[in-house]
C-alpha cells in the first residue's frame, strides 16, 4: 500500500501548469511531484432535510459555487471523543519518544 503518490492527476497542478506543487525536474511532462502527496475526498453530511447547505459543502443547493478547487486551502474541524488528561499525556509523550528516534 503506497504511503503517497508522485504523479498528480493533471500537469496543470504543478511549477509548469503555473500550479503550486514541485514537479520532478527530469520530467518533461510535467506529472511527476517531487515528493509524494495524498489525495484526500471530505464530504459534508447532509442536515435534517436531506441538503449539503452551508459553508463547506461541496455542493451547495445543486450548484456548485462552493466547490472546493484545486489548490484550495480548506479548514477542517474534527470532534474527537473525550479521553482523561493523563491519557493524552501519555500518548504524547509516547509521540515525543517516537519522534526522537525516528521510529
Amino acid at each position: 500500500m503506497p504511503a503517497g503518490l508522485n504523479e498528480l492527476p493533471h500537469p496543470s497542478l504543478g511549477y509548469a501548469g503555473g500550479g503550486t506543487i514541485e514537479t520532478k525536474a527530469d520530467d518533461r511532462s510535467g506529472m511527476m511531484a517531487a515528493r509524494p502527496l495524498f489525495k484526500v475526498f471530505v464530504y459534508k453530511k447532509p442536515d435534517a432535510n436531506g441538503a449539503l447547505a452551508g459553508p463547506g459543502s461541496l455542493v451547495n443547493a445543486g450548484s456548485l459555487a462552493n466547490a472546493a478547487r484545486p489548490g484550495e486551502r480548506v479548514a477542517l474541524r474534527f470532534t474527537l471523543p473525550a479521553r482523561p488528561l493523563l491519557t493524552q499525556w501519555v500518548d504524547r509523550l509516547q509521540k515525543l519518544i517516537q519522534g526522537r528516534a525516528k521510529v
